[in-house]
C-alpha cells in the first residue's frame, strides 16, 4: 500500500540525519535554508475546495515536504529572496484527489529608514492525481514599519490570476487590499497577529464573479517541553464570499460564510529534526451543497531543517 511505502521514505530521511546537510547555509553573504519532511494525516471530508468537490468521506494519507529558500543583501538596505516548496499528498483510498504543488517565490524589499518598501511574487502549479489543474499566480507590492518595539504594521496589495486547467470557467483574475498587525508581546517568542482584507475575483464565467472580506488572527509562542525550546502557533480565520451572478445550479446568487481554525506545535527531537503536530477546522457554510461542508484534519510529520 502506498500508505506503507510512504512511511518506509520517512524512516530513510530520519536515517540520513546530519549526513543530508547538503542544504547547510554557506558562509558568506547569502543564506540558504533546507527542510524536508515527511509524515501522515486523516482528513475528515476529503475534497478539493477550489473546485467545489467533496467525497463526504474520510481518508488517511501519506504527505512529503521540501522547502529551498534563499536569502542576500546586495546591500546595506536591499534585500532578495527566493524560495522553493514541494508538497505533495496521496490518499490510501481517494487516489483521485492526490494532490501535489510545487510553489515559486521570489521578493525584494528596500528599507528607507522610516518605513520598508518591497514586492512579492508567488507562482503556484497544482495537480491532481498526476494531472494538471491549476496555475496561480500573485504579484503583492507591500509597504511596512515598525514602530517601537511592540507593533509592526504591513499594507498590502495583491493581484491574482488563476488558470484552472479542467474547467476555464473559473479562470479568473483578482484585486484585494490586506492589512496586518503584529503585535510583539515578548520579542519573536510571543507574539500576536491580526489582519483584514477586502477583494474580489472576476471569472471568465460571469456566475463564478465575487466579493470577499476576511479576517484572521495568530498566535505564536516558544514553550519549554522535555527540556526543548518548541514552537506553538494558534490561529483563526473568517472569510466571505458573495456571488454577484446567480448561479444556475440553486437558481440563486452564491454566498459562502468560511472559518477555519488551526494549531500547530514543532517539537525539537535531535540535531536539524523535528516532530511536526498539526490540528485544522474548517467550516464552509454555502447554499451550494457541493461547497457546504466541515472537515478535520491532523498530521504528524518527521522534519529536517538545515
Amino acid at each position: 500500500m502506498r500508505l506503507k511505502a510512504f512511511l518506509f521514505v520517512t524512516a530513510t530521511i530520519a536515517a540520513a540525519g546530519p549526513h543530508a546537510a547538503f542544504g547547510q547555509s554557506p558562509a558568506g553573504p547569502v543564506k540558504i535554508d533546507l527542510e524536508a519532511s515527511a509524515g501522515v494525516l486523516v482528513d475528515s471530508n476529503v475534497n478539493v475546495s477550489d473546485l467545489d468537490q467533496n467525497t463526504g468521506e474520510g481518508d488517511a494519507a501519506a504527505v512529503l515536504g521540501a522547502k529551498l529558500n534563499a536569502e542576500v543583501k546586495p546591500g546595506e538596505t536591499f534585500l532578495l529572496r527566493a524560495g522553493y516548496e514541494f508538497s505533495q499528498i496521496l490518499y490510501q483510498d481517494f487516489g483521485d484527489f492526490d494532490l501535489q504543488t510545487h510553489r515559486l517565490s521570489g521578493e525584494a524589499e528596500r528599507d528607507f529608514k522610516a518605513f520598508k518598501l518591497g514586492a512579492l511574487y508567488n507562482f503556484v502549479h497544482a495537480r491532481l492525481d498526476e494531472d494538471p489543474y491549476l496555475d496561480y499566480q500573485q504579484i503583492s507590492p507591500y509597504v511596512s514599519r515598525l514602530f517601537g518595539a511592540k507593533l509592526f504594521l504591513r499594507g498590502a496589495y495583491a493581484y491574482t490570476d488563476k488558470n484552472f486547467k479542467t474547467d476555464d470557467r473559473r479562470d479568473s483574475t483578482g484585486h484585494s487590499g490586506q492589512i496586518d498587525a503584529f503585535v510583539f508581546l515578548n520579542g519573536l517568542k510571543r507574539y500576536l497577529i491580526v489582519g483584514g482584507k477586502v477583494g474580489g475575483e472576476n471569472a471568465r464565467d460571469d456566475e463564478f464573479d465575487l466579493d470577499m472580506a476576511g479576517f484572521k488572527a495568530r498566535y505564536v509562542q516558544r514553550v519549554r517541553l522535555f527540556a526543548r525550546e518548541a514552537k506553538l502557533r494558534a490561529g483563526a480565520d473568517f472569510e466571505r464570499r458573495d456571488f454577484t451572478n446567480v448561479t444556475a445550479s440553486i437558481g440563486e446568487k452564491r454566498k459562502d460564510e468560511i472559518f477555519s481554525a488551526a494549531a500547530r506545535l514543532e517539537l525539537p527531537v535531535a540535531g536539524p529534526a523535528a516532530i511536526h503536530l498539526g490540528y485544522d477546522y474548517r467550516d464552509r457554510d454555502s447554499n451550494l451543497p457541493s461547497a457546504d461542508f466541515t472537515e478535520h484534519v491532523a498530521e504528524m510529520k518527521l522534519a529536517l531543517s538545515f
